[in-house]
């Protein structure tokens, strides 16, 4: 009867050790999940900041392009 007992025991506290790794289990995957949104939200942003410098870097090139082209005579 208590060998019984101690094996009810020791299963209970399996269960419950692995109804604690599986929590923590879903807590990692969920802190992954949030961290791979993060880094793709990171990248668009750091795509969009590229683009918008070389936007502004071409703008300053046609500018000084425009400029160069109306200074010349006019034939």
């Amino acid at each position: 009867m208590a060998d019984l007992k101690r094996c009810r025991l020791a299963r209970d506290e399996a269960n419950l050790s692995l109804k604690r790794a599986k929590l923590a289990r879903d807590g990692l995957a969920e802190s992954l999940k949030l961290a791979q949104e993060t880094l793709l939200q990171a990248q668009i942003a750091l795509q969009t900041d590229r683009a918008a410098a070389r936007q502004a870097e071409l703008r300053t090139v046609i500018a000084a392009a425009e400029t160069d082209l109306a200074s010349l005579p006019r034939c």
